[in-house]
């Protein structure tokens, strides 16, 4: 039960972080466009 209980935790804290992370990107392209574009390539 233990280990089905990290599973689930793991899980559901790699989805906020991705979330975050999605919510920081954006921010990086409004604030500084070029950086963006320099990253990718």
């Amino acid at each position: 039960m233990e280990e089905i209980f990290w599973a689930d935790y793991f899980r559901t804290l790699g989805q906020a972080i991705q979330c975050l992370h999605e919510v920081i990107e954006r921010t990086k392209v409004d604030k500084d466009p070029i950086f963006l574009d320099a990253a990718i390539q």
